[in-house]
């Protein structure tokens, strides 16, 4: 049950975060968006040159071949990192969780930022429920004739009066 409060109370420092930032200067020039449930997210468009043939190899100074798909991650990543540091600075980058997302037929990625709950599940949840109802139908079946006698015992002392 602690784990679930705290799933919560982490969202809710997420969700604040976000709401107090999301007007702000810096906010705007990385172009960060947010959804109803709080979700950062941004795209980042890459240049067309970065999405050629995977067979093509660039050559760095030092004279090495280095495959396309790195030097589309290296991209990506020189391009992120300034959305990273903001993130790190407004002390939510430990809470959330980024994900990457290519757009079809474009060359461009979507940045996504969200809170992962690491108790707060539905499978967690049908444990729970079935175990609070265990519980409370082994305490119904238990003090099911204490609480029915001593109901009785109340109304009959009310009517005596």
């Amino acid at each position: 049950m602690i784990y679930i409060i705290n799933d919560i109370k982490n969202w809710l420092t997420v969700r604040r975060v976000v709401r107090a930032n999301r007007d702000t200067i810096p906010w705007n020039e990385l172009r960060l968006r947010h959804d109803w449930i709080y979700r950062i997210g941004t795209v980042i468009n890459m240049k067309p040159e970065d999405f050629g043939d995977d067979k093509v190899t660039h050559i760095d100074f030092g004279g090495e071949h280095i495959p396309n798909d790195v030097v589309r991650a290296q991209r990506f990543l020189k391009d992120a990192k300034p959305i990273f540091d903001y993130l790190k600075g407004l002390d939510i980058s430990d809470l959330i969780h980024a994900e990457k997302t290519l757009i079809p037929n474009s060359t461009s990625y979507i940045l996504k930022f969200q809170y992962i709950f690491q108790k707060l599940s539905l499978p967690y949840a049908v444990k729970a429920f079935m175990i609070f109802g265990l519980l409370f139908t082994i305490g119904y079946i238990y003090f099911d004739d204490i609480m029915t006698i001593n109901i009785i015992d109340k109304i009959k002392h009310i009517l005596k009066l």
